[in-house]
């Protein structure tokens, strides 16, 4: 799969241009990042918002279907079990590996400037979604597709702490450049997820140091991977599982 990155950023400002037009950004009912992926990905307005048996498929063509899911994976896990005895799916699923962070004071309306956040998406933030489709995987017609992008979130002021921050309702992303993308079907597609220094064996906390992720992340990437055929548990080291790749 190729996203084009000037058609991407054509249909980036033409959705803000579309809900500036409306009221602002995120009034529209569709949020600008599925919009403008979706557009990217199918130019051809037939395409777009196909029924397909019970559901609507975001892109259903020439290639097969394409879902575009900006939040879990949980809504998907029907749809994806009607689509696949008969269609190549292609879940298409954007990590912010870079985020800017902008707060709207709902009472004043005033919109702070952006500030870059600590942390960072990887690769490794599809495994935390994949468990409510873990039982429809590996399958030769599904195909996972993280793309690392560069966002800004704007988030509304309404939150449960003092300074109404942790708990608050994101309102809306902002995308602004598509850093790189990967399509995850077979072990080996998985297996390349690995760092390269990685030992061979390692345990989850190995993986932790060696990807930047917390440990529970890592035990639950490693648990995915293993499911997915990509790796084999070969024994323990003191209290730890080993962990070595099998392709």
């Amino acid at each position: 799969m190729y996203i084009d990155p000037k058609s991407f950023s054509m249909a980036v400002l033409e959705k803000i241009s579309a809900a500036r037009g409306e009221a602002g950004i995120g009034t529209l009912g569709e949020k600008t990042l599925h919009a403008a992926l979706k557009l990217t990905l199918e130019p051809r307005e037939q395409f777009r918002e196909v029924p397909v048996g019970r559901y609507v498929a975001d892109i259903c063509n020439e290639e097969g279907i394409i879902e575009i899911q900006t939040g879990g994976f949980f809504p998907l896990k029907d749809k994806l079990a009607a689509y696949l005895p008969e269609h190549t799916v292609r879940v298409v699923c954007p990590i912010p590996a870079e985020k800017y962070i902008c707060w709207i004071d709902e009472e004043s309306g005033s919109v702070t400037p952006p500030r870059k956040s600590p942390r960072k998406g990887t690769w490794f933030h599809i495994f935390r979604q994949m468990v409510y489709i873990k039982h429809l995987l590996p399958c030769e017609r599904l195909i996972l597709c993280p793309l690392l992008m560069r966002v800004t979130d704007y988030r509304l002021l309404n939150g449960w702490s003092e300074d109404k921050k942790r708990g608050s309702v994101r309102y809306e992303r902002i995308p602004h450049e598509i850093l790189d993308l990967r399509e995850l079907c077979t072990p080996e597609d998985y297996a390349a997820l690995l760092p390269a220094a990685l030992p061979d064996p390692f345990t989850a906390k190995m993986l932790a140091a060696a990807a930047g992720l917390r440990t529970p992340e890592a035990q639950n990437s490693v648990r995915m991977l293993v499911h997915l055929g990509a790796l084999e548990r070969c024994g323990s080291e003191g209290r730890a599982y080993l962990y070595r790749r099998k392709v």
